[in-house]
């Protein structure tokens, strides 16, 4: 049955002609299956229960996902949809072998209770009604679109794709399977992974807590992480978070049944687990104190120093050392591993202590409100009250040591270490949560009566009021918290954080440093990029643009349409833009005039402007976001661009490479031509590639001409992106100089050689001699001819 079904959905990911469904599909296939077979190997039946049984093999899917994604993304040639089913066919095939094995003895895992089932249901349910409504209504953000384009990066076949991540790929490979088999994006396909692994990730917190605190305790976590405001946005997006919260999830849980008396399979599977959640991100890590609390419960401290107690655990640390070393042994091979220091010297720096707690408690109340926050702090001293009586059935104190150290290592990393803990700090949430579920399951117990009413049913009824008062004050509780969430996350009618009006919110407060400005992820945003890329793909507009977003964004929806700074043809002018760019606002008067604007659900959201003089008579035009989308996704969301710099560094498919040495300090990779409008009075338009030796900062120079005798271009000075000047080389970090050189109005028509040099501008600089094996004028090496006339492009 499971193979049919992999066949079936492979068929259908190629078959269906929506992004969504087709999405859906690529992950039965590549994901589902093959974490059902896995489950059918290892999982003891007898020791779960089917929801538990259901969960471990949905994280086993992702488990196999991520592990097998790296090593496709790694192995040379593309990810296309025959490399992914051919990949997964064998994989599904070799896994059945086994467990058809299997099968004589397999018994299916017993139901478990009715409470526990509805429980359950109940927690995906609050899960999926915070997390999958509107989910494609958001164009892709900053670093979501970093993932999209490292994506189309690993279905092309550029293996550095992961290596510019600077950080585990996870995160990109749970998205470039999929996307290489559907090949077809959309906002709402492209978040589903990460939607679905945070659904069943707050279901696996719920298991963990019905594990420790019981049936009561477990429902009380899952509505709490169902509505925490982190986990919703996180899931939201394009990014690893999710991936962190439910693998991480799955290893603790797999460490609780080992410490009950469960078999040597769990260590095994909590080691793989985490260490596939680390190659989702760092932050996966710190789930190991807390399991390492859990597996001192069956061990105690005496058995540190029995290697037959420790073994299985040494057995699951090798499991999730070979997980990690999939990816990072031909990383740490890679002169791009620096990526890696320099990403957590960015984040954690060293040495100093900090106080980060003023930054945090803006973030917790952007992203959680006020109400969840309240509701968190009350459950845990309600159960701290109740825990001074020891009625029967308390969770035990190791249990509330558990959610402190799961809490308390995190937060203290982010107040105190962390030089940018930005939203980092969500994972100490899971602890702060734990303990509240604890004190909801104190009190709960606390509240059994030990006289029974008996009904004419003659069935008892214990102390069930009290206890419907303490179920209603939780559930009031969440309904608070999700009266923040619905107009924050839910609402696009108002997007209410892009237009600063959180604070008008009836439940929202007002830090005393204000809401943060920056890293704001999952909330409702849409300016009609979309309707750019298509406007560019039917041709409506045609030439360089600059904006006020940021590049990766732009890239994406233009399908790396050349973006300059230096006389672009549009600006591109979008509202209530996160980390807005600068914009010259006078030049723009100025020299532009408006051609059009763009509007989502009839306001006007993004504003054309072209270089020039407005035509007499002339009238704006307006185009809707809704009337263009589907052009968008069906036409410009296929994988077969150029991802840019991004997936494959700064040497495009189309450049000429080259070999040039500027004395010991910098080497020219390469170039590429982009011939806008090559004729007398126009611009021609450079990318030039490359490598600095040194670490420098304002001490060199590039000079670019375009003619030699008689010079007709010169593209010296700031180049299109500022990037010319050395402003920030680093050592062994290649970059990407965009240049325009404007052509002399009387140049003849015919080929003009393209020059470049490199000097230092310190006292006592000069001229950096060039070698290799290219023609030299002096300084100047001539990399290239470029034909100039009416319809001619550049060589």
């Amino acid at each position: 049955m499971l193979l049919n079904l992999s066949a079936m959905s492979a068929i259908a990911a190629a078959a269906l002609p929506e992004p969504l469904p087709k999405m859906l599909a690529a992950l039965l296939h590549v994901a589902v299956v093959p974490g059902a077979l896995l489950a059918f190997i290892l999982v003891p039946t007898d020791e779960v229960d089917l929801v538990e049984w259901l969960t471990l093999a949905f994280g086993l899917g992702l488990l196999v996902l991520v592990v097998g994604g790296v090593v496709l993304s790694l192995l040379p040639g593309p990810t296309g949809p025959i490399a992914v089913v051919l990949w997964t066919a064998l994989l599904s095939l070799g896994l059945a072998t086994f467990a058809f094995q299997r099968s004589n003895t397999w018994r299916p895992p017993r139901l478990g209770s009715p409470w526990a089932t509805r429980g359950a249901l109940l927690v995906l349910l609050a899960a999926a009604a915070a997390r999958l409504p509107g989910l494609g209504y958001s164009e892709l953000q900053g670093d979501e679109t970093e993932m999209v384009l490292r994506a189309t990066g690993v279905i092309q076949g550029f293996s550095d794709a992961l290596f510019y991540h600077g950080k585990g790929p996870g995160e990109i490979v749970v998205l470039a399977l999929p996307y290489g088999l559907a090949q077809i994006l959309s906002e709402d396909a492209a978040r589903l992974p990460y939607a679905l692994a945070g659904i069943v990730g707050a279901l696996a917190f719920s298991l963990v807590a019905r594990r420790l605190l019981g049936e009561a305790g477990g429902v009380a976590a899952g509505l709490l992480i169902a509505v925490n405001g982190y986990f919703v946005a996180f899931s939201r997006i394009t990014q690893y978070q999710s991936l962190v919260l439910l693998l991480g999830m799955l290893a603790l849980l797999c460490a609780v049944l080992w410490s009950r008396g469960g078999s040597r399979v769990w260590p095994l599977l909590a080691g793989a687990l985490a260490g596939a959640g680390v190659l989702a991100h760092y932050d996966a890590l710190f789930v190991l104190p807390a399991i390492a609390v859990v597996v001192l419960w069956r061990t105690g401290w005496r058995g540190l120093l029995d290697i037959d107690a420790l073994r299985p655990w040494l057995y699951g640390a090798a499991a999730g050392l070979a997980v990690l070393a999939v990816f990072f042994v031909p990383y740490v091979d890679s002169p791009l591993f620096s990526l890696v220091t320099d990403r957590v010297n960015d984040r954690v720096g060293a040495g100093a202590i900090r106080n980060n707690l003023g930054s945090i408690v803006a973030s917790a109340t952007l992203y959680l409100g006020t109400a969840f926050p309240l509701l968190v702090a009350a459950l845990a001293l309600l159960g701290l009250s109740g825990l001074i009586a020891r009625p029967s059935g308390t969770p035990p104190a190791r249990v509330w040591l558990l959610g402190l150290v799961w809490a308390l290592l995190p937060l203290a990393v982010s107040a105190f270490v962390a030089r940018k803990p930005g939203t980092h700090v969500h994972v100490a949430t899971s602890g702060m949560m734990l303990l509240a579920a604890a004190g909801f399951a104190t009190a709960w117990a606390a509240l059994a009566s030990r006289r029974a009413v008996t009904l004419g049913t003659g069935e008892a009824l214990t102390g069930l009021l009290p206890r419907f008062l303490l179920l209603g004050g939780l559930l009031g509780g969440v309904a608070l918290v999700g009266a923040y969430l619905v107009p924050v996350y839910l609402r696009t009618a108002a997007e209410v954080v892009r237009e600063n009006r959180v604070e008008s919110l009836p439940l929202a407060w007002r830090p005393p440093g204000g809401l943060p400005t920056k890293e704001r992820f999952g909330f409702p945003y849409q300016a009609g990029w979309k309707a750019v890329g298509a406007l560019y793909a039917n041709g409506t507009l045609r030439g360089t643009y600059d904006s006020n977003e940021q590049p990766q964004v732009t890239y994406w929806y233009t399908r790396g349409v050349w973006r300059c700074s230096a006389t672009p043809r549009y600006y591109l002018i979008a509202e209530n833009v996160q980390d807005e760019l600068d914009t010259p606002e006078r030049v723009i008067n100025n020299e532009y005039h408006p051609i059009g604007r763009i509007t989502v659900a009839g306001e006007p959201k993004l504003r054309v402007f072209e270089r020039g003089r407005a035509q007499p008579g002339a009238r704006q035009t307006t185009w809707a976001a809704e009337d263009l989308t589907a052009a968008f996704v069906q036409q410009a969301s296929r994988p077969t661009f150029d991802p840019g710099e991004w997936a494959r560094g700064v040497v495009s498919r189309e450049g000429t490479p080259l070999t040039v040495r500027y004395g010991d300090e910098i080497d020219l990779l390469g170039y590429q031509v982009l011939a806008e409008d090559p004729r007398p009075g126009g611009v021609v338009r450079v990318d030039l590639f490359w490598l600095p030796h040194v670490s420098a900062r304002e001490t060199h120079r590039i000079d670019v001409q375009l003619g030699s005798e008689p010079r007709i271009g010169d593209g010296s000075g700031p180049a299109c992106d500022s990037s010319g000047d050395d402003r920030d080389w680093r050592a062994g970090r290649p970059f990407t100089q965009r240049i325009s050189i404007p052509i002399a109005a009387g140049a003849a028509a015919g080929s003009y050689p393209l020059l470049v040099s490199v000097s230092r501008t310190e006292q006592g600089g000069g001229a950096l001699t060039p070698t290799g094996e290219l023609s030299t004028r002096g300084p100047l090496v001539e990399i290239g001819q470029v034909e100039i006339g009416a319809g001619s492009g550049g060589r």
